[in-house]
């Protein structure tokens, strides 16, 4: 596929995301992850796709925490259970 093509399709996912749910801002967790993850799937972004670019949605305030958090997961599963234990509390 494309780079290009690639990159326009990611852009309408994200754009489409903060259409939906606005930026993650620490609250509501389990709702955005779903929204998140449902424009991501229906793209068809593998799950290294969908780690590397969640940053892409938090707020400023938060996105250094997800970006530890990134460094540390390796699978969606995993980045997923690690979101909602840390924004759980």
């Amino acid at each position: 596929m494309c780079i290009i093509h690639n990159n326009t399709r990611l852009n309408k996912a994200i754009d489409r995301i903060i259409d939906i749910a606005g930026q993650f801002g620490g609250r509501n967790i389990t709702d955005f992850l779903i929204i998140y993850k449902t424009e991501m799937l229906q793209r068809d972004f593998i799950e290294e796709k969908q780690i590397s670019n969640f940053k892409r949605v938090v707020a400023n305030g938060l996105q250094g925490r997800i970006r530890e958090i990134q460094a540390t997961q390796t699978t969606w599963a995993r980045f997923e259970r690690a979101l909602l234990a840390e924004n759980m509390l």
